[in-house]
């Protein structure tokens, strides 16, 4: 099944790799993958988490205090994933297609990064207190809901 990636999405990762070089880094975590999340506007999944009381500030500040920034700032012309990042995009893409749908939106991608629970973007958000499970039940929900 051939999956389209909806402009959110690629908002979505377009700022998360405007947030890996201002952190200085040369590849694209999951951390950033949330950051691109909480801060793309026009994406359903910032309401999810901000739904559940996560704002885009405290997420911000989570990733400064526990990911360092690199030294030098970033030459590379393309970032690439980390493989936790890759596992976020995979189930993203297996959570579309499970759900019947023939694109990747944010909402996906947001289950995708609940998915990856041993990446830093999963444990930012349970160190702000967010259940993970309970934020993946309403996303479903709300997915479903639309149709």
């Amino acid at each position: 099944m051939y999956m389209e990636f909806s402009d959110p999405v690629r908002m979505v990762m377009q700022l998360a790799e405007e947030e890996a070089r201002r952190l200085r880094h040369e590849y694209i975590g999951t951390e950033h993958i949330l950051l691109g999340i909480a801060n793309n506007e026009s994406g359903v999944a910032r309401l999810i988490l901000l739904d559940w009381g996560v704002d885009p500030k405290r997420i911000t500040h989570e990733v400064d205090k526990i990911i360092q920034s690199g030294r030098d700032p970033v030459v590379e012309e393309k970032l690439t994933l980390t493989p936790r990042a890759k596992n976020v995009v995979r189930f993203a893409m297996e959570e579309a297609s499970g759900l019947g749908h023939e694109y990747v939106g944010t909402p996906h991608l947001l289950l995708g990064l609940l998915r990856e629970i041993e990446g830093v973007g999963a444990q930012i958000l349970i160190n702000l207190g967010v259940r993970l499970e309970a934020v993946r039940e309403r996303t479903v929900v709300r997915l479903v809901d639309r149709e």
